[in-house]
This record gives structure tokens, C-alpha cells and sequence, in this order.
């Protein structure tokens, strides 16, 4: 077998297990939570708390309803992303599909997603600084020391995190049409869910304390941040097993080249032009290089 045929039964490997699948159910099941949002209580349970002074700097039409409505729009993407680990799942399983269709879907998403986050992130950062403000002013410092740095910091995690997908998505591709199998993108991808499900634990208890009066407003959000818990830690789970899986083969291809007589492994003498290393007769590729085997 040559090392790209290799690689690539590795990767399907890696994504033929269940945690894929597992990982597609929980990025869909967030959104059934929030698609039972009743925005019109939400805003009302809110507008109770806001002053004129607030609402006149802000706007009443775009102080709440924008911001939720741009969360709409943002974590919708999330349905797509979790067809494109199913289209992993089901692919990895069968020896004559690839996986092209699904890395392809995997970009394609995270680049719109990121386009959104920005745009989002931008109009965010305006709201997050007046409530922030509105915050500081109403409530206790230590409510305001915790709610106002988590707020900023939210926004540069989620750009984090799609970034990693990028970066996870191009790893991937790399990794099915290389000898060299990347690790950085899956690590990264890891550590970014590893952030997203902390702010989640954060603002799933922040929502259930603030809004115990109006559990039934809130139970949705609740809902929604607490599943995503769950989501983001099985995304780090398949980041960084995947990470974890891949070391794990290089350590052991090392070991076995290491072990191996080259006098058994070249009986015909056979070395590659490149770089000199060993070659099997049967090879096509360079096990250490890459480089084409010229047959005679």
C-alpha cells in the first residue's frame, strides 16, 4: 500500500467511529431548544428591567430582538455542520467513497459562518457596551466584574472556534492527500471547544439565576447553552482524540522503520533519488519523501 492510500484509510479510520456520529447529533440538538424562544416575553422580561436613558442610546427595536435574531442566524449554521460530520461518519465507512464532499461542506460552512460571526460580532460589541455599562451601573460589582469581561470575551472565542474549523477542515484535506498527517488543526479545534463549552456552563447558570423568576421565558436559552455543553465537549473530544490518534500512528510508523533490517526491506538494493532513504520493490512513493518510484 502507498503512504497517500494509507493515509487516507487512516483518516476514515479516525472518522468511522461513533464519536463522529455523536458529534452530529449533539451540534443539531441545540437548535430545537431555541427555535421554542419566545422573543416577544423575552423582550417584555427585559424591558421591565431597562430605563429610558438605556433604551434611547441603544433603540428598543435593536437592544434584544437584533441581538437574538442575529444568534438565529449564526447558529443555524450549525445544522449544516452537523450533516457535514454525518457525511463523515457515513463515508468513512464505506472503502470506495471519500471525503472530499464533506471537507469541501466543512470549509464552505465555516468561511459563510465566519463572514456572519464578524458581521455579528461587530454589531455585538456595540450592544454588549452599553448593557455593559447598564450592568455596572445597576447591579453589584462583583455581578459586574463577572457578566462584563465573559461578554467581551464570548465574541473573540466564537471567532476562535470557526477559525479552528477552517483550520480543522484544511488539516484534514492535507492529511487525505499527503504521507504527512496533520495534528494542528485538530489540536486547535479542541482547544477552541474546550472555551466555548466553559462560556457555555457560564452563561447556562448565569441565565438559570437571573432569570429564576421567569423560568419559563428562560427555558429555552437554558436549553440551548446547556445541550451546546455537551456538544462542545464531544467537539473536543474528536479534536483532540483525532490529534491523539494521529500521534499515536507516527509513533508506531517510526518504531517500525526503526525495528525493520533494511536489508530485508531492499533486497534488490532500491533507493529513493531524493533522499536516499530505502525503498521496497512494490513501493510507489517514497515512504519518508513523498517522491514518485521510477519503475523500470
Amino acid at each position: 500500500m502507498n503512504p497517500y492510500q494509507q493515509n487516507i484509510d487512516i483518516v476514515k479510520g479516525f472518522f468511522k467511529r461513533k464519536i463522529t456520529l455523536l458529534y452530529a447529533i449533539f451540534t443539531i440538538l441545540p437548535i430545537f431548544s431555541i427555535v421554542f424562544l419566545n422573543l416577544d416575553s423575552l423582550y417584555r422580561f427585559a424591558d421591565s428591567f431597562s430605563n429610558d436613558s438605556f433604551d434611547s442610546v441603544v433603540g428598543k427595536n435593536t437592544n434584544l430582538l437584533g441581538t437574538i435574531s442575529s444568534v438565529y442566524i449564526l447558529f443555524i449554521f450549525q445544522v449544516f455542520l452537523a450533516v457535514v460530520f454525518l457525511l463523515f461518519f457515513v463515508k468513512s465507512d464505506s472503502e470506495k467513497s471519500t471525503l472530499n464532499v464533506p471537507i469541501k461542506m466543512f470549509r464552505i460552512v465555516s468561511i459563510i459562518e465566519m463572514i456572519f460571526a464578524i458581521l455579528i460580532s461587530l454589531a455585538m460589541v456595540f450592544v454588549i457596551l452599553f448593557a455593559s455599562l447598564y450592568i455596572m451601573a445597576n447591579y453589584t460589582l462583583p455581578i459586574s466584574v463577572t457578566a462584563v469581561p465573559v461578554m467581551f470575551i464570548s465574541i473573540p472565542a466564537i471567532l476562535f472556534l470557526i477559525f479552528a474549523q477552517l483550520k480543522f477542515a484544511g488539516n484534514i484535506k492535507e492529511s487525505a492527500t499527503s504521507i504527512y498527517l496533520k495534528q494542528g488543526g485538530a489540536k486547535l479545534y479542541g482547544i477552541a471547544s474546550i472555551i466555548m463549552a466553559v462560556l457555555c456552563v457560564y452563561f447556562t447558570a448565569a441565565i438559570t439565576i437571573f432569570g429564576m423568576s421567569e423560568i419559563s421565558v428562560f427555558a429555552p436559552l437554558i436549553g440551548f447553552f446547556g445541550l451546546s455543553v455537551i456538544k462542545y465537549i464531544f467537539g473536543a473530544l474528536v479534536g483532540l482524540k483525532y490529534a491523539k490518534y494521529i500521534g499515536e500512528f507516527s509513533s508506531s510508523s517510526t518504531s517500525r522503520e526503526k525495528d525493520d533490517n533494511p536489508e530485508d526491506k531492499t533486497p534488490d538494493g532500491i533507493v529513493c533519488k531524493t533522499c536516499g532513504n530505502p525503498l521496497n520493490p512494490d513501493d510507489y512513493f517514497c515512504n519518508h519523501c513523498g517522491t514518485p518510484v521510477e519503475k523500470q
